[in-house]
């Protein structure tokens, strides 16, 4: 039966205005200003070796130790309990974080049941989660629904294919609250193969976003962000005028130094970057990758020992 409603006659729950900080203040900025939302339910997706689970077990490592009265949750289909544990010693997490490894036998039915009993719960990852005779939308509304009744915080793990979508159904990504999208950056942009471009292209509960972090052996660097914007079209004018402000100047100092000395690295870039302007590094090597695509640089070399020369 169809449950037609009055707008005026719905009442919002007060647990919706609530937010669960994650401590780390990056993150929390990028995922709606101030954390996650009860019932709030995120797609996180990226192609292998990006970092997901480190990601991931560095945030409920925040939670847990932000806040002591919510119990958070990570179960992984692909690793067991103790490979997890192993990779939350390495990056320095020692919270009271819960897991469920691969060593376990788990349905979509049984993870539901899971929910009650936690504020936070990661599924690593939703294709490895079965359902018999149903379809990704099907479980996904499922596990939606889930949240939202027992006002679990929910992130689903997908996966990329080769050409960088996700894999199942687009009705996973339909279904859920906010999509985020973790990818590579370019070497030859940034001058190391280390920097992530983390990016929430939907959200229901806020703005969305875009930061860019540097993953190192021992976890995400969250307290240096190489560059960090909100892309919600309240801002986007703003952002893209300050952006152009800066644009023409920086590329006249840049080509000035190149000039002067006929050959810079990025030693010499990093001089001139202000050190109260994290966003600076990002801009300043996609100065240089739109100079050597005009043809008024060339570059020399790759990774740590690149090098550019002005051409006469």
């Amino acid at each position: 039966m169809v449950a037609i409603q009055s707008l005026k006659d719905i009442t919002v729950p007060d647990w919706m205005n609530e937010s669960i900080s994650s401590g780390i203040k990056v993150l929390d900025e990028l995922v709606n200003g101030e954390g996650l939302h009860p019932g709030q339910v995120v797609t996180i997706s990226a192609s292998r070796g990006v970092g997901k689970t480190t990601l991931l077990l560095q945030m409920l490592g925040g939670i847990a130790n932000t806040n002591p009265h919510i119990s958070v949750l990570y179960v992984s289909r692909e690793e067991p309990s103790f490979q997890l544990k192993k990779t939350a010693m390495r990056v320095g997490v020692d919270s009271n974080i819960n897991i469920v490894g691969d060593e376990s036998e788990l349905s979509t039915e049984e993870f539901i049941k899971l929910l009650p009993n936690y504020g936070v719960v990661v599924l690593d990852s939703f294709s490895l989660i079965h359902m018999e005779n149903s379809t990704d939308g099907s479980k996904m509304k499922l596990l939606k629904d889930a949240a939202k009744e027992h006002r679990c915080a929910l992130i689903i793990v997908l996966h990329n294919t080769k050409s960088g979508t996700s894999k199942g159904s687009s009705d996973i990504e339909h279904l859920c609250d906010s999509v985020v999208d973790i990818e590579r950056g370019d070497p030859e942009v940034f001058g190391n193969t280390s920097t992530r471009i983390i990016e929430v292209s939907k959200n229901r509960f806020g703005n969305c976003g875009q930061v860019i972090l540097n993953l190192e052996r021992d976890g995400w660097d969250f307290e240096n962000p190489v560059e960090a914007k909100s892309i919600n079209d309240e801002n986007k004018n703003e952002n893209r005028s300050s952006s152009q402000a800066k644009k023409p100047k920086e590329l006249a100092s840049i080509m000035e130094l190149i000039k002067g000395k006929g050959r810079v690295t990025f030693g010499d870039l990093n001089a001139m970057i202000p050190s109260d302007d994290s966003a600076a590094v990002g801009r300043f090597s996609r100065h240089l990758k739109e100079l050597e695509k005009n043809g008024k640089l060339i570059a020399i070399g790759r990774g740590d020992s690149k090098c550019w020369e002005f051409v006469s």
